[in-house]
Parts: structure tokens; sequence; C-alpha cells
């Protein structure tokens, strides 16, 4: 008994080795054609971290689920051409555990899933971090799993368990599945309740519900200023809430953070941003909006995410042209994104003030800017930083390397060498408190100057920093919420 049962453990080790050889070594992508089975990283098995600089890959064929059907007449054929992809296999994912170390855009540890059966095939999701993906159901009956590591950090690794189904969706019957793959009740959609927490269970509905918008330009959290400021890149970390318009633009495959851009929220409906974030992935598909967010790799209680309905380059570039130029006007770096469903108001999500027409501001005005920008070892990296800007004289950022435009931008600076914005930043709003106590969205982070073009927009030397000058455009973004809301 006890001879079987070691035997039966060494055959098991060996066919875990041999897997891996398979599938980490020259001959991958270890390829899969059972009907079901369980995916293990390097490692894992034994209880061991899984090794650096590793690639494994994972190719799952499910049958194409016709060829039961061949003997039949004609007719049925016919209907089986014409509604095959009822009848197509496809491939159920299910993650058992997962820990990967966690990076900016899952640029080291990752996993990743091609929906096809090579390493060009589209890439439909990214994920690092420690957080178990939600259930996959594959749209074809071939995907390719791809893990890599990098160097740095080693950890437990993950355990997936696939199978084929000829099911569409992860959920239930009586239950509508989510674009996040969460699972809610059917009877629930367009009853105004965001229980997607994405708002794809509330978008196309017959009648949208408008929340009204609250006080805008007034937290309901106070931000908290610290004189000895860590440096944002430096900056200071906020309170968590206290920028309550704050929005984070991420790339939608990558998660736990595809994290790009920063926005502000102007109400229920839409966000405004900076129209360069847009240029290396105009797809307005492909970005994901998240709201009532502190932390950037762990996901927030108070956190709700929608998807861009609309994408208004200025002055209202039509998308399938910008999606095929990628060409804009920098000196009018401003861009209106309409979202899939309106926003539900709480204590952490509120919206901007926007400021009167032409409105300028003296020289010498201090404001803050707020993102989650690249901080150089300066600070946590994950939180929300603020840091306060000061309004300078045009011709510091005026130069010949760099089309600054005092009609349409803003010059900014730092009273001190060592904080500014930074890459990751971009978008992300500039706000002013006037005499009435309410913060109102004076820039959006555009570009570095000539002032600190050599060091890349990153609070080195005198750190001037052009920002889009939202009061030289109202009238444009009141015509354009009017004409799309």
């Amino acid at each position: 008994m006890e001879e079987g049962y070691v035997l039966y453990i060494l055959l098991a080790s060996f066919a875990t080795a041999y897997g891996n050889l398979l599938a980490c070594g020259r001959s991958q992508p270890l390829v899969l054609t059972n009907s079901a089975g369980a995916i293990y990283s390097p490692g894992y098995e034994t209880n061991q971290k899984y090794p650096p600089r590793t690639q494994c890959s994972y190719l799952i064929k499910a049958p194409v689920g016709v060829s039961s059907f061949l003997n039949f007449n004609i007719l049925l054929l016919l209907l089986i051409y014409y509604c095959g992809h009822f009848l197509l296999k496809r491939i159920h994912l299910t993650f058992k555990d997962f820990e990967l170390d966690v990076a900016e855009q899952c640029s080291g540890d990752r996993l990743s899933i091609h929906e096809g059966n090579t390493f060009r095939s589209p890439v439909r999701f990214v994920f690092c971090g420690d957080t178990a993906p939600r259930d996959i159901i594959s749209f074809q009956n071939e995907i390719l799993i791809v893990f890599q590591t990098d160097f740095m950090i080693q950890k437990k690794g993950f355990h997936l368990t696939y199978k084929t189904t000829t099911s569409q969706t992860v959920c239930n019957p009586g239950e509508g599945m989510c674009r996040n793959r969460k699972c809610t009740p059917a009877s629930g959609r367009c009853n105004g309740i965001d229980e997607c927490g994405d708002g794809s269970d509330e978008q196309q509905c017959p009648k949208v519900v408008v929340p009204p918008n609250p006080t805008c330009g007034v937290p309901k959290i106070a931000p908290v200023f610290n004189s000895v400021q860590e440096r944002i890149i430096g900056g200071q970390e906020a309170k968590p809430g206290s920028w309550p318009w704050q929005v984070d633009l991420q790339i939608d495959p990558v998660n736990p953070s595809g994290h790009m851009c920063g926005g502000a929220i102007l109400n229920s409906q839409w966000v405004i941003t900076a129209s360069h974030c847009f240029q290396p992935q105009p797809n307005k598909l492909a970005w994901r909006l998240h709201f009532g967010k502190h932390n950037k790799f762990t996901e927030d209680k108070t956190e709700v995410v929608r998807y861009v309905d609309r994408l208004v380059i200025y002055p209202d570039i039509p998308e399938a042209t910008f999606l095929k130029t990628r060409q804009f006007n920098i000196r009018d770096d401003l861009t209106l994104l309409k979202l899939n469903a309106p926003l539900n108001f709480t204590d952490y999500i509120q919206p901007v003030c926007l400021p009167p027409k032409n409105k300028q501001l003296p020289v010498g005005t201090d404001c803050y800017s707020t993102g989650w920008g690249m901080t150089r070892g300066s600070g946590k990296t994950d939180a929300l930083k603020q840091v306060k800007m000061t309004v300078l004289d045009p011709a510091v950022c005026a130069g010949p390397f760099m089309p600054f435009n005092p009609n349409t931008m803003l010059c900014m600076g730092v009273r001190k060498q060592g904080s500014g914005v930074c890459h990751g930043d971009s978008g992300g709003p500039l706000v002013c408190k006037y005499s009435d106590n309410k913060w109102y969205l004076t820039g959006l982070v555009s570009f570095g100057t000539d002032a600190n073009y050599q060091s890349g927009l990153c609070a080195i030397g005198q750190s001037a920093t052009s920002f889009s000058h939202v009061a030289m455009k109202i009238d444009y973004i009141q015509q354009i919420l009017k004409k799309y809301t």
C-alpha cells in the first residue's frame, strides 16, 4: 500500500516537472487539450516561490464543438453554420490562488491571457498583485496563457483550473454578467443602482437615472496640508477622500493598476482630462476610469469604476479620425469623457467647480496638483499625492523647444526643488481655492517645458510645467456637455 502511494507521488511529481519543462522551456507553449485541468506556476506545488527571469506558456485548446453534429442533415448543418457561436466550445478559467509581485502596468511579474493561439494574439487580460481575478470565459476555443517574471521579487505564484464549456457567462441562471465579470441579479438592470460597481448594469437603459449634482468644489473630507512636504515627486500623501473629484485613468486589460493619467469629475456623467493621454491608446474601449480611489495597487472600499462611452478630443475630433491619426493640438490639450453610466456621488466622489470664463490668476497664486505619478524613491508610490504649485510668469515656460501658448496654457512651478508633477500625473487636476472657499479646476497637467525638459517632468531643476488652462475653454466645455448629454 505504502509502495503504491510512493509510486503515485513520484509519478505525479514527474508529471509536474515534465509539464513545467515543456511550459517553461524552449518547446513552449505546453499544449493542453483535456476538457479540464489545472495549471500551477513553477514551484507552487512544492511550496516554493516562482523563479526569477522565467517565461512559461500554456495553450489551452477546446474542441470546436460541432463535430458531433456532422452526420445530421444539410438543414441542421446550415443552422450550425449560422448559429455556430452558440455551439462553440469556450474555456472557463477559475483562479484558486494568486500571488505575484505588483508593479506599474504589471511591468514586472505578470500573467497574460491571449485570445488565440500565438503570442501575437490579442491580449485580453494582464494580471499581477495578490488579488485572485474573477472567473473568465474565453471568446473562442483557444487561449494562450503566458507567465513572465523579472529578477526583482519572487512570490508564491498561482494555481488556476480550466474546463471547456458552451456557456458565454460565468453567472448562474437569473443573473447578469457585468463587464468586470461580477454576477448580479438580472432583475436589477436599469434600476438606477450600480450593483456591478462599474455601471455596466446601468448603461444603455431606456431611461437614464441621473443623480442631482452636489455642491461642487467642497470636499466632505477636508484636505490636510503639511508645511514639510514629502517629495511628490515629491509632495505629500493626500488624506483619503480629500480630493474627491480625482479620477484615475487606466488601461483596461491591466489589473490591478493600468494607471496612465489623471482627470477630474465635472458632473455625474462627464470627466475632463488631457488629450495627450490618449495618443498611445486612442481606442476608448481600452480605458477604465476609477473614482473614489486612494491606493493605486489595491482596491479601496470607496472605489467605483466606469468606462468611456464617448471620447471628445478638443475641439471635437471624430473618434474614428483620432483612432486612425492620433493627432491633436498640444496647445489645446483637453479632452472630455462621457461615462457609460452616471456616477452616484458619495463623500469620496464629488465634482469640482469650473472657473469663471477667461479667469486669470496673478503670478504667485498657490494651487494644488494631485496624482499617482512616479515618485523616484521619494515616498509611498501607490498612494494619491498632493503638491503645492505656484502660478509663474509665462516667460518661464516659453522657449524654442516646447510650444507654450499663454492664451491656452498655464505656467506653474514649485517654490522648492524636488517637488512637482511627474510621469503618470498627466491630465490630473490643478485646483485653486477661491474666496468662496470652493476649489476650482484651473488646469490639467500637460507637459514639461524648456525649464525642466531635460529632467523629464520630474521635479528636477526649476520644474516649470505647462497646464492646459481650463478657464479659457469654458464655453467649449459647456457646449460639448450640452451637445452629448
